[in-house]
């Protein structure tokens, strides 16, 4: 059975190096990059780690902290440009020093959890998330997390009794509403995902992601998705090209699918490790997969999508997988397809 690689930022490494990495200048825009060029450190790193930029936002934090050592907003920027940029062990490293500061404890151990997660290790995963709940049952990030856990664990039941209680301490029900949507994607549930991403949309109108997933759940129950959004920016792009690769290869179109994730690589660097895992596991054997997930649904035969033209991914590049596949190893945000 094929494994195919679902979306999060917490799993898509940025690759500086490969030749299909574009400038940052390219993809920020002209005042964004201003803003980077004019402002100060701080304003570059944190603008760089929103951008997806990680590498980068990692070597600007670390800069920050030779001028001002100790100094755990720093400290805690690092740590995620290094988890969501692929290094969750330098992460870990960063976070546990970073956990002995009062004001920084629970944050700490939250985004330990989610580098747990990323390690493949559940149980210490959902052992930190627990004792955020526990601490603060409004932690509805965590909430998210131990629902994505269930997910990954079949354990649906368990995971609506969490996406509840996220929502309920949530003041961002979009989120909430799309990363349930994704869970039922997960379950072969196309209809209610619709409903749920619809929902998400109603909460937050301008949710591109929540809109990327609709269009990607009716497409599952057999309404062609169109791939072009002329509102979407190169990030989202990006999303949307390996989304519907993702429907694509469950269509069994691997030539399409495989047209889909080289654009997505070419097009925005945050997700060029995650789409390049997408194209190999096209390639990989039947009895090459590790230990099956539930069956993903059945797709009704679509007409082909109109991909752009794309480059060859270069020979070599540096490729983080994360766990299992049928789901994102989440950061509670940024849970997509």
């Amino acid at each position: 059975m094929r494994f195919i690689h679902l979306l999060s930022i917490s799993c898509a490494a940025l690759v500086s190096a490969c030749a299909t990495t574009p400038t940052i200048d390219s993809k920020l825009g002209v005042s964004a990059v201003e803003r980077i060029k004019d402002g100060s450190s701080a304003d570059k790193a944190e603008m760089l780690l929103a951008g997806g930029y990680y590498d980068q936002a990692a070597a600007a934090y670390k800069a920050r902290l030779t001028t001002t050592p100790g100094d755990n907003a720093s400290m805690f920027g690092l740590a995620e440009a290094l988890r969501l940029g692929g290094k969750p062990a330098a992460a870990r490293d960063v976070l546990v020093d970073l956990a002995k500061a009062p004001d920084w404890t629970d944050r700490a151990i939250e985004s330990l959890g989610r580098v747990s997660l990323a390690l493949g290790d559940r149980a210490g995963a959902r052992e930190a998330f627990t004792k955020v709940t526990d601490a603060d049952p409004k932690a509805w990030h965590s909430w998210l997390a131990l629902a994505q856990i269930n997910d990954l664990d079949k354990s649906w039941a368990k995971a609506d009794e969490d996406y509840a209680l996220a929502l309920l301490a949530s003041d961002q029900p979009a989120f909430v509403l799309n990363n349930h949507g994704v869970s039922m994607m997960a379950r072969g549930e196309p209809a209610r995902a619709v409903d749920l991403f619809r929902r998400a949309l109603l909460a937050k109108a301008d949710f591109m992601r929540a809109k990327t997933n609709l269009d990607l759940a009716e497409a599952a129950s057999g309404k062609p998705a169109p791939i072009e959004d002329p509102s979407a920016d190169s990030r989202e792009k990006a999303r949307r090209l390996n989304n519907y690769g993702y429907v694509a290869a469950l269509q069994n179109r691997d030539d399409d699918a495989r047209k889909l994730y080289e654009a997505a690589m070419k097009e925005h660097p945050s997700f060029y490790a995650l789409a390049y895992s997408n194209l190999k596991d096209l390639d990989r054997p039947a009895d090459a997969a590790p230990a099956a997930p539930a069956p993903a649904p059945v797709i009704a035969p679509a007409a082909p999508m109109i991909v752009p033209a794309v480059t060859a991914p270069p020979a070599t590049p540096v490729v983080v997988k994360v766990g299992e596949v049928n789901l994102p190893a989440d950061d509670g945000l940024d849970s997509v397809f």
